[in-house]
């Protein structure tokens, strides 16, 4: 079952030969929140394309070193 999210950041211009995409994950159930603890733990701007991307099980956010409620940097587990 899943617990949170990942959280896909996209920022800079392509045109400009500058885009940078990271991911997060955010053990917040809601969509929405789960989005919003990600704006605020990493203080994105509107400069900041913040999308979902797919569900995530708790063993993930363990596996981060999370902990309820917060977001963090996401990495493939090994």
């Amino acid at each position: 079952m899943f617990e949170g999210w990942l959280i896909q950041v996209t920022s800079g211009n392509p045109a400009d030969g500058e885009q940078d995409v990271e991911l997060y994950a955010s053990w917040v159930p809601g969509e929405n929140d789960a989005v919003l603890t990600v704006i605020k733990t990493f203080n994105l701007t509107d400069d900041h394309i913040v999308s979902m991307v797919i569900d995530l099980p708790k063993e993930t956010f363990e596996q981060l070193g999370l902990k309820p409620g917060e977001a963090g940097r996401y990495k493939e587990p090994e």
